[in-house]
């Protein structure tokens, strides 16, 4: 009985120890990120204490470790500058930590001037735009849309002429290959977050130019979907493509992360020159690898003229009223040498 009972104690005693721990745990966690937003607000406090501004915006988005996000965010920036805007852009901790829809309901309750917002069709954030909408609060979105919101204005790259883009890229591919008869395959890597529909609208103009060219009886298209909330299940995702059946003949990258990690595995699996792969934008990395002739093409977008574009859509939206629905981005394609 003694034994049972010091045994008891024992498991009581540990017990409490362990949820002792817990706590020590997430209040060490809650003092680390308590801590990072004050250093932001220090931070920005000391960037416009002795600067009167006409307007505070808010800049929302996960993604703020590409290239092609930074350069939105130097567009954005800049414009704000010159329109005499304060424009805030979240640390990249807190932009990773924080939630989009937890980032929206900070700027609805700060009551900022306006949003910039990387959209989804997700309920919750279209409900956060519209909740921003009846406090006053004009939100544009930026590259992927809330649709069925009352965002004022969406600043993005046509789906339609991308895709006319990648087609006239995949059709100049085939009919440099010798034999006419022979079926290509394409792989598309979609995003496998985006309801937006956006990439069915691109898909159908790649369709589109590969008919008008007539070569629809010779090209075979697939899709895969690749997972965009974590950089190592996508690779993951993109390395069973090459590692479990026989690799397309071309690749179509449909964002920077899915043309660097395709660009990688085509040199690891040896084949460079029969695995031809269009990518998406361009970078240190992708330059390189057109350079090398590992990719044969790459699509590109004015991506700093989107978020000057969206920074002007929400300033005249407040000094008029009005705002056009859609800035279209310009879109260049950008070959091997």
């Amino acid at each position: 009985m003694k034994i049972k009972r010091s045994l008891k104690k024992k498991l009581f005693w540990a017990g409490i120890m362990c949820v002792g721990v817990l706590l020590i745990i997430v209040l060490v966690g809650g003092i680390i990120f308590f801590n990072m937003m004050i250093r932001q607000s220090d931070e920005l406090l000391g960037n416009s204490r002795d600067t009167v501004y006409d307007a505070y915006y808010v800049l929302i988005t996960q993604e703020t470790d590409t290239d092609f996000w930074r350069n939105i965010l130097n567009g954005a920036q800049d414009k704000a500058r010159e329109e005499n805007i304060f424009l805030q852009v979240q640390q990249k901790e807190l932009s990773e930590s924080l939630t989009k829809q937890e980032q929206m309901e900070m700027a609805i309750h700060s009551g900022v001037d306006g949003i910039l917002l990387d959209g989804d069709e997700s309920t919750a954030l279209s409900a956060l735009v519209d909740q921003a909408y009846a406090a006053g609060i004009p939100v544009v979105t930026i590259y992927h849309d809330c649709l069925s919101s009352a965002r004022i204005s969406f600043v993005s790259i046509s789906g339609t002429n991308m895709g006319r883009d990648y087609g006239e890229q995949i059709c100049s591919l085939v009919k440099k290959k010798e034999d006419a008869s022979e079926k290509v395959s394409i792989m598309v890597l979609l995003d496998a977050s985006d309801s937006t529909g956006a990439q069915t609208t691109l898909l159908t103009g790649i369709r589109e130019e590969i008919e008008e060219q007539g070569l629809g009886n010779r090209i075979e298209i697939e899709t895969a979907l690749i997972p965009s909330d974590s950089m190592f299940s996508a690779q993951e995702e993109i390395r069973k493509l090459f590692s479990e059946r026989k690799p397309s003949d071309i690749f179509v990258c449909l964002d920077e992360l899915s043309t660097v990690s395709v660009s990688q595995l085509v040199v690891d699996y040896n084949l460079v020159g029969n695995t031809q792969i269009l990518g998406f934008y361009t970078s240190e990395a992708i330059n390189s690898a057109l350079e090398k002739q590992i990719i044969s093409a790459t699509v590109t977008a004015d991506t700093y003229q989107m978020g000057a574009d969206a920074v002007e859509a929400l300033t005249e939206y407040r000094q008029t009223g009005y705002a056009s629905d859609y800035y279209p981005a310009d879109i260049s394609v950008v070959t091997a040498p």
